[in-house]
């Protein structure tokens, strides 16, 4: 019968998402190169530091360049003042923290956040510094821009 929702004459689907030594995470199937190209794709930078205020990962952003970093910051403990900050997120008494500061002609959001298992248990915490120079020097064009989906 034509016509009839729910048939069609496409062949099978048969392709296969997960592919060899992909790692599989909670909503899907990356490979490592496709995790790095996309940490290098956002428009925002990401530190990791564990539980031990020592840091493990750092991300570099091909869109906007944050701040600068160097390979020898891995394993190195947090800055002091960092460091305080983060005392207030292992304890849970605030899911992030947020911090403003400049970077020569740049105005940067930096956002402290906990990383926990889904039990709560603490992983480490994450930075992520995003450029906001363009949001904060032209609100009106942001404002012209925004699109109601």
């Amino acid at each position: 019968m034509k016509g009839v929702a729910g048939s069609t004459s496409f062949p099978p689907d048969d392709y296969i998402v997960s592919r060899e030594g992909d790692p599989e995470f909670e909503t899907g199937f990356l490979s490592r190169e496709e995790v790095e190209a996309i940490f290098k794709a956002l428009p925002l930078e990401i530190t990791y530091a564990d539980t031990n205020n020592r840091v493990r990962f750092f991300s570099e952003s091909n869109v906007s360049g944050g701040f600068p970093r160097a390979k020898t910051i891995i394993g190195r403990r947090l800055e002091q003042y960092v460091a305080i900050n983060v005392e207030a997120l292992k304890t849970g008494r605030e899911k992030y923290r947020v911090f403003w500061t400049r970077l020569g002609d740049k105005i940067i959001r930096v956002l402290l956040v906990a990383v926990r298992k889904p039990d709560g248990e603490l992983l480490g915490v994450a930075e992520i510094a995003e450029d906001f120079t363009e949001v904060l020097n032209n609100p009106g064009e942001i404002f012209e821009k925004i699109l109601v989906l």
